[in-house]
């Protein structure tokens, strides 16, 4: 594997102007397990992991990569790469299965809480670091080539 694939390898999300806004109602979120403070208790939770909606059963909202902590009931605006209408027309014969809907941004009445782009500008950054590494080592392995040659050429060819 060379280092030009690993600019390949890198997942880039959706574009934020490509997301669909999705008006929720959040009815029960979960929360990571909290580590252990130096007194024995359990400190408190910091964000959401999963969220899910009376309104959209089966359906479970992933908050991976956002940081956001909220107490249900509440309403919120969900960017999400699905369209929720066609996830839970495919969950209608499977009533025991549940679906997993990625957020990428949170925003309420307020505004945008989340912003969504930043997903996006983060892996497209990294995915640019991970090309510009590959050009700088094919540049390093053809100087010490280059190097090498030269000094062949010189001890061999006087």
């Amino acid at each position: 594997m060379t280092c030009f694939s690993y600019g390949g390898d890198v997942p880039i999300p959706t574009a934020p102007e490509d997301l669909t806004v999705v008006r929720i109602s959040i009815d029960d979120v979960s929360y990571p397990a909290a580590p252990f403070t130096g007194t024995g208790r359990r400190g408190a939770p910091a964000v959401i992991t999963h969220a899910t909606s009376k309104d959209w059963p089966g359906i479970i909202f992933d908050f991976s990569g956002t940081s956001f902590s909220v107490e249900p009931p509440v309403t919120l605006n969900l960017y999400t790469d699905q369209d929720l209408t066609k996830a839970a027309a495919a969950l209608k014969g499977r009533p025991n299965d549940s679906l997993r809907v990625r957020v990428f941004g949170i925003a309420t009445d307020a505004g945008i809480v989340v912003d969504p782009g930043i997903p996006h500008r983060m892996m497209v950054r990294l995915k640019g670091q991970w090309l510009l590494a590959a050009w700088v080592s094919l540049g390093l392995a053809l100087l010490a080539g280059a190097f090498l040659a030269w000094r062949i050429r010189s001890i061999f060819f006087r």
